[in-house]
C-alpha cells in the first residue's frame, strides 16, 4: 500500500527525459542570437548571454528612424536623411533658451559647443534659430568655382554631405566656404545642394508678414501665394521638424534621392561585439538595454497641410522659440511642435490678429492669454481706444478696427487701429493685465 501508482506509468528513462528537456527548455529561453554582421537577416548562432558578455571586444549604438512615405512605413538607419538640425549652423535649448553652436549631429542627437562647454543635445531638446540661414549641403560631388558662372575656373572639389557655409547669394548661385576651413571660398549652384530653406514652413522676408512657403525654387523659396521670395531677402524661417529628405537612391524600397519623407519615431539599438573560438567576431543586440521606438510627434490635430488649405489671415511664432506658433485661418489654431494645430473653440472661425511675445503672452484680437492658450482676457477696452483717437481732435471714427499686434519688451503692446479714415499706432502696458493708458503715434 506504500506505493499509489505502479513503476511501470513512469520509468526511470522518462523522467531522465522530462529533466533534461527542461534544462533545454531553460537554455532555449536564456541563449540569445548573434550575427556574422549586424545587416545580416538571419542569425547565425546562439550563445549565452553571459558567454557573449565575457568574451566582449567592444560595443556601439545604432540608431533608426521609423519614417513613412505614402502611406508606407520602413524603417531607416539615420545616415540616410537629413532633417533641418542638420542644416543648422545654432540651436537653441527648448526648455533654457541656451544657444549653441553645432559642431554635428547624429541621428536624433546634436554635439553643440556653449560658453565653452560641449555636450549632446537630444532631438526634443534643440530647435533650429529663426534667424539662422543654415547650411549648404551637397548630395554628389560638386566643384566650388571662382565666378557664378559654369565656365568659370574650379577652385576645389568638394564630396557628398560636405557642410557649406552660405555667405551670399547672386541669381541661383551662393558663395559658400567649407564648415572646416573657412579660407576655402567658392561659388556652387544652388539646384545642387540641400538647403535648411528646404525644411521651412513659414518665412519672415525682410518686408513682410509671416508667410507659409511651399517649396524652394532654385534660391527662392515659394509661397502658399504663388510669390517667390529670394532666400537673402528672408530674415527668419519656421522649419519642419518631421521631415526628412533622403541622401540617396533606395530603389529597393521605391525613394529616392532627394525625396521628402516624414519621420515617425526613433529607435536606438545597442550592439555588443564579441569573439567567439570557431567563430570569430560575432554581434549581437544587448537586448536588455535596448529602448523602444521613441515618438518624435503627437498624435495630430489638424496637420500642417490641412492649415495651408485654408485662408491664412495672421500667424506668429515665438521670436525664440520657433515651434511655438500661433495661427489665424478661419479660426484659431495653436502649436507647440509646429507640427499639430490644435483649435481654440473659443474664437469659432473667427479670423483675428495673432502674435506671440517673449515673456509668452499670446495676444488674439483683443484678448490675451498668460498661461500658453488654457485661458484669454480682454486686455483693451474699445471706449478706451476711442476716446484716445478721437482725443486727437480728429472727427469721430466710424471703424475701430484691430489689424496688427505687435509686443515689445518689458511686458509692452503696440497695437495698430484702422479707423476708416487713418491707421493709428498705439502703445499700452499689459504689467497688471488691462491696459489703463494708451500713448498714440499716429502715422
Amino acid at each position: 500500500m506504500k506505493e499509489l501508482m505502479p513503476k511501470a506509468l513512469f520509468p526511470r528513462g522518462l523522467f531522465l527525459l522530462i529533466a533534461f528537456s527542461a534544462l533545454d527548455a531553460a537554455a532555449a529561453v536564456s541563449a540569445r542570437s548573434y550575427f556574422r554582421r549586424p545587416d545580416a537577416l538571419f542569425a547565425s548562432g546562439q550563445a549565452h548571454p553571459s558567454d557573449l558578455e565575457r568574451r566582449k571586444i567592444r560595443e556601439f549604438q545604432e540608431i533608426n528612424y521609423l519614417i513613412q512615405k505614402d502611406k508606407v512605413a520602413m524603417k531607416l538607419a539615420t545616415h540616410l536623411l537629413l532633417r533641418d538640425m542638420d542644416l543648422s549652423l545654432r540651436l537653441a535649448h527648448a526648455k533654457t533658451g541656451e544657444v549653441a553652436q553645432v559642431i554635428g549631429t547624429r541621428g536624433p542627437w546634436a554635439f553643440v559647443s556653449s560658453q565653452g562647454k560641449q555636450s549632446w543635445w537630444a532631438l526634443n531638446e534643440g530647435l533650429p534659430i529663426p534667424d539662422d540661414r543654415g547650411l549648404a549641403v551637397p548630395l554628389t560631388r560638386v566643384q566650388l568655382r571662382a565666378e557664378p558662372e559654369w565656365k568659370t575656373g574650379i577652385i576645389r572639389a568638394v564630396d557628398p554631405l560636405t557642410k557649406l557655409r552660405l555667405i551670399d547669394f547672386r541669381g541661383d548661385w551662393a558663395l559658400v566656404s567649407l564648415l572646416t576651413d573657412p579660407a576655402v571660398k567658392g561659388w556652387i549652384d544652388v539646384n545642387s545642394v540641400l538647403l535648411k530653406a528646404d525644411f521651412a514652413s513659414f518665412i519672415l522676408p525682410i518686408e513682410g508678414k509671416w508667410t507659409p512657403v511651399r517649396y524652394r525654387q532654385g534660391a527662392h523659396l515659394v509661397t502658399s501665394a504663388g510669390e517667390r521670395v529670394p532666400i537673402e531677402r528672408v530674415q527668419s524661417m519656421m522649419t519642419r521638424p518631421e521631415l526628412g529628405i533622403l541622401t540617396q537612391d533606395l530603389t529597393a524600397q521605391g525613394l529616392y534621392q532627394r525625396s521628402f519623407v516624414t519621420i515617425k519615431s526613433w529607435e536606438s539599438v545597442k550592439w555588443g561585439v564579441s569573439r567567439l573560438p570557431g567563430h570569430g567576431e560575432v554581434y549581437w543586440k544587448d537586448e536588455g538595454k535596448t529602448p523602444d521606438f521613441k515618438p518624435l510627434i503627437s498624435e495630430q490635430v489638424v496637420s500642417f497641410e490641412e492649415i495651408l488649405k485654408k485662408p491664412i489671415f495672421s500667424v506668429a511664432f515665438h521670436p525664440n522659440n520657433p515651434r511655438h506658433g500661433i495661427i489665424a485661418a478661419e479660426g484659431i489654431y495653436m502649436t507647440s511642435d509646429g507640427l499639430n494645430w490644435t483649435r481654440i473653440s473659443y474664437f469659432g472661425n473667427d479670423n483675428l490678429p495673432v502674435a506671440i511675445s517673449a515673456e509668452h503672452e499670446i495676444f488674439v484680437g483683443q484678448y490675451r492669454s498668460t498661461d500658453r492658450g488654457k485661458s484669454f482676457l480682454p486686455y483693451l477696452k474699445w471706449e478706451q481706444i476711442a476716446r484716445t483717437i478721437d482725443g486727437q481732435g480728429a472727427k469721430g471714427s466710424r471703424l475701430m478696427r484691430l489689424v496688427r499686434i505687435n509686443p515689445l519688451a518689458a511686458r509692452k503692446v503696440e497695437i495698430e487701429i484702422d479707423t476708416g479714415l487713418k491707421t493709428a499706432k498705439l502703445v499700452g502696458s499689459t504689467k497688471f493685465g488691462l491696459v489703463t493708458e494708451w500713448k498714440t503715434r499716429s502715422k
